[in-house]
């Protein structure tokens, strides 16, 4: 998967979220099999407001 495949995954999982609480959403994202917190997948997570 791409840098850009990954990007898109994780913005339209971050629109399925269901919560308003960040830290909880930042961490259900960062659970997800594509997102390699040591990776610059966690860096969209931050560019979309959820840390």
């Amino acid at each position: 998967m791409t840098i850009e495949e990954k990007a898109n995954r994780i913005i339209e999982d971050i629109r399925d979220e269901k919560g308003v609480n960040p830290i909880k959403m930042f961490k259900s994202m960062a659970k997800k099999e594509y997102i390699s917190i040591h990776g610059p997948g966690h860096h969209i997570l931050d560019f979309n407001g959820l840390s």
